[in-house]
């Protein structure tokens, strides 16, 4: 029997497109903009989009934009259209993003049908995970309040960590400055990002890649001992043999964990930049 309950996200949570065709989720197109040009995943490969940064200037360094309440309203409407009775819209935090003004602006403009708009208090992969939360509850046809009540809770909860090969893009797109760019890369400097609780936040500093990949890992899982059983979702940007030997790693240490490689897609790329390694570990 067909579920009457949809899901829907952004791009912007990172989703891997492969698996919202398998599992039914709709994905609404966040977009990057190069100059005059305008891109969405679709478009083009993450490789041509990290030579198109590579090859940028002042003038032409991408921007991001969030999905247009237009956007939403059409994504809602064919799923109306299709039969389902309710949609969970799931979506990073509002201070990050517009995209949850768009999608509650959308959801208010339709009737006939439940819109629920959940927020989350992160991006990219932490929204995956609340997605994934709600696709194993509505498989065990839990109601939808609960569901909607389970995600508002562990999506202000999720946190997950980055760290970047380079710093060039944070300061190209005007998130660092230039003296500070030149000491970091001057010492090597390598910062470790925490994206949760309504921010992306630079939790620490560590001189070599390696060391800053040790950071993130032991950030990651500190709270979790080696029989515990919890999910996980690694993310790369154009690494893929660094997040499986990191994967590799995880296994060993924490044997009972189940997750899977991801790819961080354009829009948080825009600041991370190719190299970047992420990891998520939850419950």
């Amino acid at each position: 029997m067909k579920s009457e309950i949809a899901i829907v996200t952004s791009t912007a949570s990172d989703f891997p497109p492969e698996m919202a065709k398998k599992l039914g989720i709709n994905l609404v197109d966040t977009y990057v903009h190069f100059g005059t040009e305008t891109y969405c995943n679709a478009d083009m490969t993450m490789d041509e989009f990290h030579a198109k940064v590579e090859n940028s200037t002042k003038h032409t360094f991408p921007k991001t934009s969030q999905p247009s309440p237009q956007n939403f309203t059409e994504t809602y409407e064919a799923l109306k259209n299709q039969g389902f009775k309710t949609i969970i819209s799931i979506h990073l935090s509002g201070k990050l993003s517009g995209t949850l003004n768009s999608a509650n602006v959308a959801a208010g403009m339709l009737d006939g049908i439940d819109i629920r708009i959940i927020e989350t208090h992160g991006a990219s992969f932490t929204v995956t995970a609340c997605v994934l939360k709600a696709v194993e509850m509505l498989e065990k046809n839990e109601p939808v309040d609960k569901i909607v009540k389970k995600i508002e809770k562990i999506g202000s909860e999720m946190t997950g960590f980055f760290t970047l090969k380079t710093l060039d893009n944070l300061v190209k797109g005007g998130r660092m400055g230039r003296v500070r760019y030149r000491f970091g890369k001057l010492l090597n400097i390598k910062p470790v990002l925490r994206v949760g609780y309504n921010e992306i936040k630079a939790v620490d500093k560590t001189r070599g890649r390696d060391a800053s990949v040790d950071r993130m890992y032991e950030l990651a899982t500190d709270k979790f001992t080696k029989g515990m059983k919890f999910n996980y979702i690694i993310a790369h940007g154009m690494i893929p043999e660094q997040a499986q030997e990191l994967e590799k790693r995880l296994k060993k240490d924490f044997p009972k964990s189940t997750g899977f490689i991801g790819e961080i897609g354009m829009a948080i790329s825009v600041h991370t930049g190719k190299g970047a390694l992420f990891v998520l570990a939850y419950k």
